[in-house]
């Protein structure tokens, strides 16, 4: 496959400069996923070649890119974090992957780590200390700041990969349930009918494998998992 003019740009970038790590950002929040390409553009020794807001963008990007590290967030549209994770480590297993997740969670780290990941990071870590890793880890080691102390956590892989099936319209949603809005309250508020809210409350509920609304709420609230 012929190289596209940015990655050929790239390498004759990187003949005159010396060596560039690259870098592929995959995060589905405009917001946080502009911080980032901005923390990474204004590091003279790190190059972004590319970004995605899906986890299906990012798989069909990464084999033509072939970045250094991947910036990945674990709660992503089409295809999850950890979908995305498993891709790059038996498609490009030279590539490291970076989890940037509000997941504070030490379970999650483990599976993280035993997966494959260099890292396993939270969103609030300032971008002095995450650029620094991004430069250390060929040391081979595997960095997290998760906290020390036991937190709340998922009792089990099921509970979190439920979560991340949920699409965005069900997540806000679900939102709308915990604080208390009423199907005709978040019919109105999405300009859907209320038989379209019903149907999206019952695929949260197999989803997530509740037949309740009192346990939706239990379960979201108990993990923070709308964070």
């Amino acid at each position: 496959m012929a190289l596209t003019g940015h990655i050929l740009a790239s390498l004759v970038l990187k003949s005159i400069q010396g060596y560039l790590k690259t870098i592929y950002i995959c995060e589905d929040h405009p917001l946080f996923r502009q911080s980032l390409e901005q923390l990474v553009l204004k590091a003279d020794d790190l190059e972004l070649v590319g970004t995605a807001s899906t986890g299906s963008e990012a798989v069909q990007a990464i084999p033509d890119l072939r970045p250094d590290v991947v910036l990945l967030d674990l709660n992503l549209p089409e295809i999850d974090g950890f979908g995305v994770l498993e891709f790059v480590r038996s498609t490009l297993p030279e590539s490291k992957v970076v989890i940037l997740t509000s997941y504070n969670d030490k379970l999650l780290a483990d599976k993280a780590r035993k997966a494959g990941a260099a890292a396993y990071l939270l969103k609030d870590t300032d971008g002095k200390t995450l650029l620094q890793i991004v430069r250390d880890l060929d040391l081979g080691k595997f960095f997290t700041n998760v906290s020390a102390q036991e937190e709340p956590g998922f009792d089990n892989d099921r509970e979190f990969t439920s979560i991340l099936k949920l699409t965005r319209t069900e997540k806000k949603i679900v939102a709308g349930l915990i604080a208390g809005a009423s199907v005709a309250d978040l019919a109105s508020q999405f300009f859907i009918s209320e038989n379209t809210v019903k149907n999206h409350k019952k695929n949260i509920y197999r989803k997530l494998q509740v037949n309740t609304q009192p346990e939706l709420i239990l379960l979201c609230q108990k993990h923070g998992l709308l964070d």
